[in-house]
């Protein structure tokens, strides 16, 4: 039985990377639904047919009033496809656009949200993605979790090599922005910039370029909600707590979270706040405390002065320098390279040392670190002599001396690959910008339509974003159901970029701009 024999299938109201989201009234049993239909190029794809199937998986494990329900994970001529709980009012987003919410109304959406989320953890799942268009809110005011397709499972397959970006960056919680796993905290730190979006009326991290947004997140720490007036001393601590960098002093649990919005103050949920295990810079930091203080006591014990009385010992004061870092010319081309000193042989006393000359010679050896920093517009995963990085920004890296080849890979664009030869103690940036190195195809077809480049599905028209091409001559073909197919051929440059207009029913392009 089609779709169509199933469901009576309204106008799209979601275009998505991987699937349309539709309105249907399902025939039996007879109810509203969401439909969300995987978009065709996808059908093949094995590894986001695995991501589509576990939003459907994560979701309906969980069976709790604020989390959308799923109804059927099921696939139709080849096009899997998942029917949801429809649920009339809208999204948290629609909410705010105005400004502010009620306080009254924001602390019952954060209670909602928290209660759905605690139902998420239980069942080992982490969302990855909450922001305010993935917070449904229903008609009697009450708020319900959506969108699991980047939830992961315990042990999650490696879905991000298709270019996707895990999550939206504006809600990213900061340890993110340094390549750390989402976990349960990072969920909350995003519930905590929501309210906060909530209570302020705007994101301060929004911005169109994810790097810019990544980097601001990692440096700023909003200013304490508690420190304004007007707002509820509960909600306020609480928001505060969730939005900390200091993973230490963030709720650990939906449920301690709970537990501050009621003004509850229990030994066990303090202490399930500041719970964690001694970590490696915890044992630096006591070790150091601990031989300061044999110093000082030593310095107590009594010694025999000059005069052969036994008197307390002066304590001795250690003053700390910081290494030396050295700048020197290493060659005739006149780079100036930054080097610690501790790469240096020790210094003989009362010998002359030519700093230069031993630099020199270690860089014949190449016995100096070197270093690259990669900077990707507008992000990439990357991929070094074949193996995964991570995804930018990385910040800058020791690398090995010798040639390496990267590849960047965005799934918007086409991908772009790079041969760095590293020399020793060098200090370097690769720069990668997608957009200077694709053509930016905007392509509209009346009434609307596939396309297909060079043989490839792009997905529905009109598309939100432009297609980006390699430089060179491409194929485009547009379909429709009743109008037939369209074809031409352009030839375009990296770094341009092209319109085009086409009339389906009349089979002419009517603008090139």
């Amino acid at each position: 039985m089609s779709l169509e024999d199933r469901f009576d299938i309204g106008a799209p109201i979601h275009i998505g990377q991987i699937a349309t989201a539709y309105p249907a009234r399902q025939k039996d049993p007879d109810r509203q639904v969401l439909l969300k239909i995987i978009h065709p190029q996808f059908a093949t794809d094995s590894e986001l047919l695995e991501r589509f199937e576990r939003e459907g998986q994560a979701m309906a494990r969980i069976d709790h009033p604020n989390v959308v329900k799923v109804y059927e994970q099921a696939s139709e001529e080849n096009l899997p496809y998942l029917v949801l709980e429809w649920v009339e009012g809208g999204t948290l987003s629609d909410k705010i656009k105005d400004g502010p919410l009620d306080q009254a109304r924001i602390k019952k959406l954060a209670g909602d949200i928290l209660t759905g989320l605690e139902a998420v953890h239980k069942n080992g799942l982490i969302h990855r993605d909450l922001k305010p268009d993935n917070i449904m809110i229903c008609q009697n005011g009450s708020a319900k979790l959506s969108d699991f397709s980047l939830s992961g499972f315990d042990s999650p397959s490696g879905l991000t090599e298709h270019g996707a970006m895990i999550g939206t960056p504006a809600y990213f919680a900061p340890e993110l922005t340094g390549g750390a796993p989402a976990n349960e905290a990072s969920d909350l730190y995003s519930v905590g910039m929501i309210l906060f979006e909530a209570l302020t009326g705007s994101n301060p991290f929004s911005n169109a370029d994810p790097i810019v947004t990544l980097g601001m997140i990692h440096k700023t720490k909003l200013p304490s909600l508690k420190a304004r007036s007007g707002i509820d001393h509960d909600l306020a601590e609480m928001v505060d707590s969730l939005l900390n960098h200091d993973l230490d002093k963030r709720p650990v649990t939906a449920r301690v979270a709970l537990n501050l919005l009621s003004g509850i103050r229990t030994m066990s949920g303090t202490m399930a706040i500041t719970k964690r295990r001694l970590t490696t810079a915890d044992r630096v930091r006591w070790g150091v405390f601990i031989g300061l203080a044999a110093i000082i006591i030593a310095g107590l014990i009594l010694v025999e002065d000059d005069e052969g009385k036994w008197a307390p010992a002066q304590p001795v004061w250690i003053e700390y320098k910081p290494p030396t870092v050295l700048t020197v010319t290493l060659d005739s081309e006149e780079r100036i390279q930054v080097i610690e000193a501790s790469v240096l042989s020790p210094l003989k006393s009362g010998a002359p040392v030519n700093i230069t000359a031993q630099l020199e010679e270690l860089v014949r050896e190449e016995l100096l670190p070197a270093y690259l920093t990669i900077i990707v517009r507008p992000w990439a995963n990357i991929f070094q002599d074949n193996e995964k990085l991570g995804i930018s920004p990385l910040g800058r890296r020791n690398i090995a001396v010798g040639v390496h080849k990267f590849r960047f890979i965005n799934r918007d664009f086409p991908s772009i690959e790079r041969t760095v030869d590293i020399k020793s103690g060098s200090i370097d940036t690769l720069w990668i910008d997608f957009r200077a190195e694709s053509c930016g195809l905007e392509i509209v077809a009346e009434p609307w339509g596939y396309l297909w480049v060079d043989s490839d599905s792009i997905g529905l028209l009109p598309r939100a974003e432009p297609v980006w091409l390699k430089g060179g001559d491409h194929v485009l073909k547009i379909s429709h159901p009743v109008f037939g197919v369209w074809l031409d051929t352009i030839s375009v440059e990296k770094g341009t970029q092209h319109n085009y207009k086409v009339n389906l029913a009349k089979q002419i392009l009517e603008t090139t701009l």
